[in-house]
């Protein structure tokens, strides 16, 4: 089996954008990226950026990607989605739902097996949260991003 190189763009999709990020990592020798949909521009109440628009047409922008990435010989190995998670807020987690659900529809239409996403973190509920709390919390949010999954 040969060894695939990946390379994790998110930076370089901030700085110089999809495409050329994509450039970038075909120039640098990848067979594959890890395309990043965790940052600040990937938020549904961003209407400047593709978040905002219809599932149908978001699909069919991010399929530009995926289309972008092949001509370049490039797979999409995975996708990096949400980075925060539930905080215990319902307003707040209802956004990192919606956004969360938003990742996996541009990791399908990139043809990508896998969007990572982080659970909830001590950094955003305190050190000191009661395990038990976190745990549930974990639980529902992921259990709540597993519908869209399937």
């Amino acid at each position: 089996m040969k060894r695939k190189i990946g390379l994790s763009i998110g930076r370089a999709q901030f700085r110089f954008g999809e495409e050329k990020a994509l450039e970038m990592a075909a120039l640098a020798g990848a067979d594959g990226v890890d395309f990043d949909t965790s940052g600040s521009r990937w938020d549904y109440k961003r209407t400047d950026f593709l978040y905002a628009l219809p599932d149908d047409e978001l699909f069919e922008r991010a399929a530009k990607f995926r289309e972008k990435a092949e001509s370049l010989g490039l797979e999409v190995f995975q996708t990096h989605g949400r980075i925060k998670g539930f905080r215990g807020d319902a307003e707040e987690d209802a956004d990192i739902l919606e956004n969360a659900r938003r990742d996996l529809i541009v990791a399908k239409a990139l043809g990508a097996p896998v969007c990572v996403m982080h659970g909830v973190a001590t950094g955003r509920v305190g050190a000191d949260a009661d395990p038990d709390w976190v745990r549930d919390l974990n639980f529902d949010m992921f259990n709540k991003i597993l519908v869209f999954a399937k």
